[in-house]
Parts: structure tokens; sequence; C-alpha cells
């Protein structure tokens, strides 16, 4: 905008008698682009209806002219015959948008709106009163039709024709985009580096802005002015020094000039304010149209059938409930389509979820039960039945009676629970009847004897009767029962391999379980070289009698005959070496006398202090060390909230320490011993340790003789004859030896003067 301009305006108002148009109003505040021609598909000038027809054609005249409107035409024809006190009534009942689109319709009406008379002053004030929040007062320099065009007539640029441009900057009393901005805007400090051409004077005649065009909104203390401003202002000086008197001419303009820019300036704070208001009045009366909007659908899809706990935070963010204009028929056919289509889809994941829910619930009640059986059961029994854990991930599909409870359409009553509960002991035999013939299945050598029927012992036997019972499934925890899964090459023994089936990594890597013949060789000749029944012996007497012994192997060479084995790690050493070079299991027990034996025991009770400070053990006296149900935070202890609020059930186990001091405290034990007062109770994935252990290197190791060599000393092999003169570097003359002369020797094994010597 010039403000030089929009003076002579001011000035030529005061002088008028007779109306002003829009047009002359707004082109001091608007630069409006030039309307295009419109133009058929192919880009030709599109042609009017409005060629004058043959004389004498009243009909294809009119039929021409007809045929040329658009839209129907003539309703309010008859407007502007009625009285100008009704009109001035109608336009005070207006706003002020509406009364700038009713100006650019007809000249007629632009006259009446435009002529400078009370009533359409009148007009023009009432409709701002007619605002949410009224409009100001125009200042003494702007007429009421520009000062609305500037306040209500569109957010788009002045200069562009921009879209969206919400601020008005009402120091240069315009709305401007960013990129007009920053190619307009004049900064004080750069005003010589810009306009080179212009007085810095200018600036004094001109008001300015505080929001620069990288400020984003934000506003600084410099000065920034519009630049096509100051060449009109730079005109307009100009023009009044040329004319007579100019010198006065110019100092009285100068006068005017600063009232007029120190008017402006000071009003600016009092309009943004308000522009402020307006913003957060507007944001209201949006977020309250969305809301009514919102309701309005929610309603009618309630009326429909649907529930309103479907209707969450998402789906109230769908572009349907972002628009704040009341809900039409037309709007509501047209989006009632993709509302229930995902309503719909919302419903049945919600329906899925709980039915999951209650379908988890009775599964953590269905695993309480198990977890009550077990702890009536003598405790060694946990090692061959499926843990709690995987009972609640399986969702019971080991226990018949309690899956049929979870599957159920309708809730089982109390009696069903108690029914299933009575018919509990019998599937758990069963199932363990069936694991124990599928194990005996895969080994080749049918004197394994399984009980017909497999009586559980409770805790509340007798003793005798207790170890009767449990003698007849203790038959799988022999020591020659040696599997493995094929995915690993580590060995399971004896009753480890119940527990095995249910590491999850194992079932979902389709890994199969096979007999392992090599290991369980190993294992009949070590009970063998003991003593005992190598058809008998169980893995617990072998733990017993060999926690002080260490195993050599001695088919081994090189570095792996340094290797020591408890008689688990010798079985799986066996298992899984070179068949070519162990043929048969041939080992040595290392004898207490021996020099390195005190070194490689203490390197071994590493290893087992380690397995003994883990949470791996149980009583066998009572259930204290069995299961531990974990809960939501904040839920309250108790079965009945790890049915609603449980998260998962797990094995409660102790330190070796711990129970041993439980033992004792509790059950009056002297001396508590493994498998006969506490037990080994290894989660899914652990097993008793299978470890080895090296031997020191022997003393004559020629470590402290290596750092003196020089990497350029030469070298010559004993092992070869003596007049072969070649010479070696000391990696070249071992590298030499170990591939003709001792093929099996480590490299720490070939020793300087006995293996080769320096030249």
């Amino acid at each position: 905008m010039s403000d030089l301009s929009s003076v002579e305006d001011a000035e030529s108002d005061e002088d008028a008698n007779e109306g002003e148009d829009l047009e002359g109003e707004q082109s001091d505040f608007e630069e409006k682009p030039v309307k295009r021609r419109r133009t058929t598909t192919n880009g030709t000038p599109k042609r009017t209806n409005a060629a004058t027809p043959p004389t004498g054609s009243v009909n294809a005249s009119a039929s021409a002219t007809k045929k040329g409107r658009s839209r129907l035409q003539g309703r309010l024809e008859n407007m502007l015959a009625m009285p100008l006190d009704v009109l001035y009534e109608i336009f005070c009942l207006l706003q002020p948008a509406d009364l700038l689109a009713l100006s650019r319709t007809s000249k007629n009406f632009r006259t009446i709106l435009m002529t400078r008379n009370s009533a359409t002053v009148g007009a023009w004030k009432s409709a701002r009163a007619n605002m949410s929040v009224p409009g100001p007062e125009p200042p003494s320099n702007m007429s009421e039709p520009a000062w609305a065009n500037l306040l209500y007539g569109g957010s788009h640029c002045w200069s562009c024709s921009s879209k969206n441009v919400q601020r008005i900057d009402f120091g240069l009393r315009r709305r401007m985009c960013m990129s007009c901005a920053k190619s307009n805007l004049v900064y004080k400090s750069t005003f010589k580096r810009k306009c080179p051409e212009l007085d810095e004077s200018l600036m004094d005649l001109l008001p300015y802005t505080h929001y620069g065009g990288w400020s984003h909104g934000h506003a600084s203390n410099g000065r920034f002015y519009w630049m096509p401003s100051l060449y009109d202002m730079s005109r307009r000086v100009a023009e009044l020094r040329k004319g007579r008197n100019g010198l006065t001419a110019v100092r009285n303009f100068r006068e005017e000039r600063l009232l007029i820019v120190d008017e402006i300036m000071q009003g600016v704070n009092e309009y943004e304010k308000w522009a402020e208001k307006v913003g957060h009045t507007r944001s209201e009366e949006r977020s309250q149209g969305k809301e009514h909007r919102r309701n309005q659908i929610m309603a009618r899809l309630i009326d429909s059938g649907y529930d309103k706990i479907d209707m969450g935070r998402e789906f109230k963010m769908r572009s349907e409930f972002q628009s704040d204009k009341p809900l039409t028929e037309t709007g509501w056919k047209r989006m009632q389509p993709n509302l229930e289509a995902y309503l719909n889809a919302v419903r049945n994941e919600r329906l899925a979820n709980e039915k999951k829910q209650l379908f988890d619930q009775r599964s953590r009640k269905a695993v309480l039960i198990y977890r009550d059986f077990l702890n009536l059961l003598f405790p060694q029994l946990w090692l061959y039945l499926p843990t709690t854990t995987s009972t609640l991930r399986d969702h019971c599909q080991s226990l018949p009676s309690l899956y049929a409870l979870l599957t159920m359409t309708s809730e089982p009553t109390a009696k069903d629970w108690e029914k299933a509960a009575t018919v509990l002991p019998s599937d758990v035999s069963t199932g363990l009847l069936a694991r124990m013939r599928e194990l005996t299945s895969l080994v080749p050598d049918p004197s394994i004897e399984l009980p017909q029927q497999a009586d559980l012992p409770l805790l509340s036997d007798d003793p005798e009767r207790r170890r009767l019972l449990y003698s007849r499934l203790a038959v799988m925890d022999t020591a020659r029962l040696v599997f493995r899964w094929s995915s690993r090459n580590t060995c399971v023994f004896g009753r480890d391999v119940f527990h095995s089936y249910e590491d999850v990594a194992l079932r979902c890597g389709g890994a199969k379980l096979e007999f392992q013949p090599r290991a369980s060789l190993a294992v009949e000749c070590f009970a063998e070289y003991l003593g005992m029944n190598k058809n008998k012996v169980s893995v617990a007497e072998l733990d017993a009698s060999c926690a002080e012994k260490l195993v050599q192997c001695l088919s081994c060479k090189g570095s792996d005959s340094k290797k020591c084995f408890n008689w688990r790690g010798y079985a799986n050493h066996y298992a899984f070496a070179e068949e070519s070079t162990h043929v048969s299991p041939e080992f040595v027990i290392m004898s207490a006398d021996d020099p390195n034996y005190k070194t490689v025991k203490t390197m071994s009770d590493t290893y087992l202090s380690v397995q003994y400070a883990k949470r791996f053990w149980a009583c066998t006296h009572c259930a204290d060390y069995h299961t531990r149900c974990d809960l939501l935070w904040g839920a309250p202890p108790g079965d009945k909230a790890f049915i609603t609020h449980g998260v998962s059930i797990s094995l409660a186990l102790g330190t070796r320490q711990d129970v041993v001091a439980h033992a004792k405290l509790k059950h009056d034990v002297t001396d508590p011993a493994d498998d006969v007062d506490i037990f080994f109770y290894p989660p899914v994935g652990t097993d008793r340790a299978a470890y080895s252990v090296k031997l020191p290197d022997a003393p004559d190791a020629p470590k402290a003789i290596a750092p003196a060599m020089s990497s350029a000393a030469r070298f010559r092999c004993k092992h070869c004859p003596a007049n072969v003169l070649r010479t070696f570097i000391l990696d070249g003359v071992k590298s030499h030896i170990r591939a003709k002369h001792r093929t099996d020797a480590a490299p720490s094994d070939i020793v300087l003067e006995r293996d080769f010597i320096a030249v």
C-alpha cells in the first residue's frame, strides 16, 4: 500500500460531495491481479452468446440470451426499487464481509454503499458491531469501507493474492505473505544498501512495522518499511518540490505526515490487542463448532446402534470431525459409510480383545488350580511335570480337563472348576506317562521298564510310600539316558530332558529331540570305571560321587590334551569329538596328588559356586520355593488380583545357601544333602554345568626368551638332516616344524634348542 496515496484519499474524502466507489478505496489497500479471460479446453477464447442475432429472429435472440445465462437471474432485480430506509435497515443486519461482497455486485449497490452520508456510515458501523468481537473504530484518515476491507476483506496477500494470510499489519495497514515481506520490507539499517537513490529522511514520513520478513511472527525493536511506499513518497516529495513554493509545500507536507505517522503508530498496539482477542474468540468458536458437529455425528451413530465405547480418541481425530461447520444431510450421507466401516472394524477388534482377555483370565485361574495341585505333590516330581509358566503360556493345552473350561462359550460355574480339579490328577499322570513313552521310544534299548500307571507321590504320604512311588518314575533319571536337540551341540542328561521341551526357542526353531549314543556310551564307561551299575546309576548318584573328580581325555592331542572335565563335560566332549581320533572313550581321573589338581579344582569350584549362587534350588520337604505370581503395578496381592490383573507366573526358587538354611531351620535337617533334602530345579533352558577347565602351561615353556628374540634373527630346524642349511625366521621355523615333523604339537610346545637353534 502506498501511504502517500492513502493520505491523498483521506484529503479527497474531506472535500468530496459525491459518493466514492469501493474500487477507489480498495486500490489503495489491495493490489488485485488482473483477471484472465475464460478460455475453452483447447486454449482458444471462449465465445459469449452476446452476438447480435439475424434481423427478425426474435426467438433466436431470446434462446441465445437464455442459453448464455449460467444461473438463474432476476430474483433480486427489483430490490433496488425498495425504499432506501428499508435497504439501510437490511444493511444494518449484515456483517462487514457481506457489505463488501454486496458492493461488488453492481454499480448501483456500490454507489449506495460508498456514499459518504450518515446512513451509509451507520450501516458500516452496525455491521462492525454485529461481529462476535466488535471491530474498533477506523482511524481518522481511513474511510469505513477501506477499514472494513482491511479487517474483513479476506485472508490473502495484498500484493500477490497468496491465501491464508491471517495476520494484519496495522503499522503498514496491509496483509502480506512471508515471501512479499522478505522481498519488499526494508530494514532501517540496510536502507542505504537497498535504496541508495532515496533520501533517508523519507522514512520519517511513513509508518513502519516491527515484524521483519524472517521474524516468523515475532516482533523486534527494529523498524521495517514498505519499499513501494518509499518510492511513492519520494515521487510525491519530488513533485511538491518542483511546484510553486516548493520548499514551503514540502515543509508543510512533512509536518502533516509526521502527525499522521504518529497517529498511526499510536493506534497499532490497540488494534493488535483487538486482533489477538479476535483470534482467541475465533479459536473458541471453532472449537465449539467442532464439538457441536462431533456431538451431532456421534448422536446419529449411537441412534444407528453403535456403542460410544468404540468412539475413542483416534475416531474423534478423523477428518470428518475437523470442520466447525454444522452438519448437513448431504455431508452426513457422504461420511456415513466411512464412519460405519471404521466403527465396525473397531468393534470387531474390541470384541476380539475382550474375548482374549476373558480367555486369559480363565487361563490364569486354571493355572492357579494346577499350581495348588503341584504344591500337594512330592516337590522333586516337579522336575518331570510341566511348569506353571509353560502351562500359562500354552493355555493349559496339556491338561484337557482345564482346557475344556477355557474354550467354553458360556462362563464356567464353580462346580465346573471343582470337577476339573478332581480330574486334574488323572490328566497329569496320563500326560507324564505319554511323555515317558515318547522319550523311551527314542532309546534303542528295550530294557527300560516303565510303570503301567503313574501314581503321583504326595507330600502327605508316608516316606516309604513316597519313596516307592517316586522310584518308579525316577527311571527316567538314569544317567545313560542322554539326549540332544538337533539344533544344539549340547547334551541333556536324565530328567532334565522333561523341562527342555518347554524351551520356546527349540520348539519354534523346528528342532527335534534325539538320543545321543556316543554320550550314553561315555557315561556307561565312566560308571563302570567307578564300579557302578551302568544300566541303573542315576544322574543324581553320579553328581554326588563325582563332585570332586576331574577327567582328562586321553584321545585328545595338542592343546586339547590340557583340558579337564567334570563327568557331564566329558560326555558332552566325547559326543561331538572327531570319531576318527575318539574311537572309544579313553580317559583318566586326575589324582589329588597331581601338582595341577589344586589349581584345576579351584577353577572347577568357581563354576559350581556360580551355579550355587543362582536361584535354581528348591526344598524337597515343602512347596515354599515353588511359584510366584507377578501382578500389574498397583494391583493388590492375592489370587483374585492375579486372575484379573496378572502378568505372569514364575518359579520362586532360592540360592543353594538359602534353601540349605531353610531346611535346617524349618525341617530340622542337620546336614541337608542334594536330591535328599534340597534339589536343583533349573528354569527352562538351564542345566547342570557341563564344563571344562584348562591345565596350566608347563614350567619349561619358552615364554621368557621369546621377547629377547629379534624379528631379524634366523633359525635352523634340528629335525632336518645336518646337510640341510635352510634358515627361517622365528614364526617360519615353528610353522615348518609343525607341518613336517611335529604335526600334533601346539606352537607353544616348540622350544628353542630342542626343536630349532639360532644361526
